[in-house]
């Protein structure tokens, strides 16, 4: 982009196809974004401004003040944003949903939600109940139950980009949701009444998560089995399986590596 082009919105920069824009903050105003006027010609014909060293890498400071960050900070934002896009569904606006549905995917995860959700968890680990969490799930609006089952896949199979992807923080939470009837719950939202209760683009979206939740479990129970059986062919084990279960474990195992891609 050239320097005359400044200033100008994504809309008018005749930006078509996928591109990677780099941007950096400037001070604005006392000529904070002027050239020196001994800079070397290699700057000058660049077109790009001399900034300030405060504004060079990392900016919290700054980085505090984007939406994004405030509305997270404050808490509870997926609730006000999930009373939108349900108003949506009522009134028959279908960009008010959209706009409702992109601001909580855009936004980071509402601590309130994932604190609530492992509290659940492990409380249904704790009375091995799995009532604790269906029960919460099914009682909210449909926008939060999205919400939250967005949310819970999120934290069974964190982005490669956070820290905490093979941490204990992960594993604690996995193992909680499993022992809590996490498998059984999922399977049973898949046919819930509740799913024929959903109108507009909420459908779509909550079957795909509930179908992403269900292909990752699925997965585990499947290879815990494999492991169990493998366990049981050891000659100081104390597992015992029928040839029935074995040979069922064998084509199990064929299915997950020829028919069945990574998750």
């Amino acid at each position: 982009l050239e320097s005359s082009l400044d200033r100008h919105t994504l809309a008018y920069l005749g930006v078509r196809d996928k591109a990677i824009l780099n941007a950096k903050l400037s001070q604005v105003g006392s000529g904070g974004g002027a050239s020196s006027p001994d800079s070397s010609s290699d700057s000058s014909t660049t077109g790009s401004p001399q900034h300030n060293l405060m504004y060079e890498g990392p900016n919290p400071e700054a980085e505090s003040c984007l939406p994004g960050v405030i509305l997270s900070a404050e808490g509870n934002h997926s609730r006000f944003f999930s009373a939108l896009c349900d108003l949506g569904v009522v009134v028959g606006d279908s960009v008010l949903q959209e706009s409702a549905l992109n601001m909580l995917t855009l936004l980071p995860a509402d601590s309130d939600v994932v604190r609530i959700i492992k509290q659940k968890c492990l409380e249904g680990q704790q009375t091995r109940n799995r009532a604790v969490v269906e029960d919460y799930l099914t009682s909210l609006s449909p926008t939060y139950t999205l919400y939250h089952l967005t949310v819970i896949h999120s934290l069974l199979m964190p982005g490669s980009c956070q820290p905490d992807i093979i941490s204990d923080t992960a594993f604690k939470f996995q193992n909680s949701f499993i022992l809590a009837g996490g498998v059984r719950i999922f399977l049973n939202l898949l046919i819930s009444p509740m799913m024929s209760s959903l109108a507009g683009v909420l459908t779509l979206d909550t079957y795909l998560v509930l179908l992403k939740v269900n292909k990752f479990l699925l997965l585990v129970v499947a290879n815990s089995l494999l492991y169990m059986v493998v366990e049981a062919q050891s000659s100081n084990s104390n597992i015992k399986v029928s040839t029935a279960t074995h040979n069922h474990a064998v084509q199990l195992q064929h299915a997950i590596q020829a028919a069945i891609p990574c998750p």
